[in-house]
């Protein structure tokens, strides 16, 4: 075969192969962009609605205010009209829109005891759907994909031998558990919350790691820490105040300290930083917060999870996703960085 023809071979296949546009996708574009719980162009949709939102000088925030509707629950319902029309599904749109307004800005949380005054709560409901339990959130894919059910049973299971906690609840004097004496005071928030947030994070955070290892998923810290906190903060008070020895008495809650363990137990690092921007992030309030957002957004799917884990991956550590790096990475170092810390792992 000479030059020309090579050429007008290759040119022919060249050709052919671009012929019809699904050759050059993924999957079906139209499927993409169809009603069956699909996130591409959902999760570019809201973070347009948002950035539109700020660049007008909208505020983000969720307000410790008297009114029945916040002015972001206007913001987050145009981003979840919008990822449904995308093609996600409610709870989809819900998971992405709250991840997204929390790194944004929002915060994960205000201290008041309404559902609306929470991001996760306040996402699960504009989208009309149902509070579903953490046992019910999945992972995301990774070859093979678990739920949050492990921290949830091995929580439960502690409780249940009273291991949660080195108090019991029935020796606690009548008309004092259940009521203000017992939940904000020392008794509460000195010593029984923060004792079972470390606890049951630690617990929680563990069973996942494990669960993924008997999966034959390598185990994933991120995701672990955040369905371990998740887990624990659907049984504790998620934004009681916690002893002074945790930090400054008004501004540490329940739920960072549920992070923190969390953490610790995953082998995260401490801090993390935004690309582009370098912005350091306390990974203790991240994954508290995190933990309580998929405490109350209901059940997504696979497909919601692994948008989940993409929007995560704005950290530079790499906790998370494969954006802005390669496309099949060798799995998060969680074995190396804790034979390096000599910690958290067990060889089997």
């Amino acid at each position: 075969m000479n030059i020309d023809e090579k050429s007008k071979v290759i040119s022919s296949v060249e050709i052919a192969s671009v012929s019809n546009i699904s050759n050059l996708t993924n999957d079906r574009i139209e499927a993409l962009a169809g009603g069956h719980g699909m996130v591409n162009m959902a999760i570019h949709t809201v973070v347009n609605v948002i950035t539109d939102e700020l660049l007008k000088g909208e505020s983000l925030s969720i307000e410790f205010a008297d009114v029945r509707r916040l002015p972001v629950e206007d913001i987050m319902e145009k981003a979840i009209n919008v990822a449904k029309k995308s093609g996600a599904d409610a709870a989809n749109a819900a998971l992405i829109t709250a991840c997204i307004m929390y790194l944004a800005g929002s915060a994960a949380q205000v201290g008041i005891p309404a559902g609306n005054r929470k991001l996760g709560a306040t996402a699960r409901m504009l989208a009309g759907v149902d509070r579903a339990g953490v046992a019910a959130i999945p992972t995301a894919k990774m070859n093979n994909k678990i739920s949050g059910f492990p921290a949830v049973l091995a929580i439960n299971q502690a409780m249940m031998e009273g291991k949660l906690s080195s108090h019991c609840g029935r020796s606690i004097p009548m008309n004092v558990g259940g009521g203000p004496l017992y939940g904000h005071s020392a008794l509460g928030e000195d010593h029984i919350w923060p004792e079972l947030a470390t606890n049951g994070a630690r617990i929680g955070t563990q069973a996942m790691l494990d669960a993924m290892a008997g999966a034959v998923i390598s185990p994933h810290p991120f995701t672990a820490a955040v369905l371990g906190a998740a887990a624990i903060l659907e049984i504790i008070h998620p934004d009681a105040e916690v002893p002074e020895a945790a930090g400054t008495y008004g501004s540490i809650t329940s739920a960072y300290l549920v992070g923190k363990e969390a953490v610790k137990t995953a082998g995260l690092p401490e801090q993390l930083h935004f690309k582009v921007t370098g912005e350091a992030v306390d990974t203790a309030q991240l994954v508290g917060d995190v933990g309580l957002i998929l405490k109350d957004i209901g059940a997504p799917t696979v497909i919601g999870m692994m948008a989940f884990d993409e929007i995560f991956s704005a950290f530079q550590e790499g906790i998370a996703g494969f954006s802005g790096g390669p496309v099949n990475p060798p799995p998060w170092t969680y074995r190396s960085l804790c034979r390096n810390r000599n910690e958290n792992f067990v060889e089997k």
